[in-house]
């Protein structure tokens, strides 16, 4: 059985998470589910803030990310930029 892959839903899926927060209470999603391996880190990463009860947010989610941000795209008003460690903080 081969696996159907939405590339495109599953980027609608996290940014509608990273614009409204409260939706992941809402979705009934596991990591697995996602069969990008970025968009699993990144859905991990929210899950993680949700569990914390914190703000759910780009920076937020970053942050949870960790070192995992250097193989992920930075993403900076609306748009990716793969130029991450110039906004990176000291």
């Amino acid at each position: 059985m081969t696996a159907h892959v939405n590339y495109e839903a599953e980027v609608a899926v996290l940014g509608a998470v990273l614009v409204d927060g409260t939706l992941i209470k809402d979705l009934e999603l596991e990591v697995k589910h996602f069969y990008h391996k970025n968009h699993q880190q990144i859905y991990r990463s929210v899950q993680k803030a949700s569990e914390q009860q914190e703000f759910i947010d780009i920076p937020v989610v970053t942050t949870h990310l960790g070192k995992a941000i250097g193989s992920i795209l930075f993403i900076k008003n609306g748009r990716v930029d793969s130029n991450y460690s110039q906004y990176q903080t000291s």
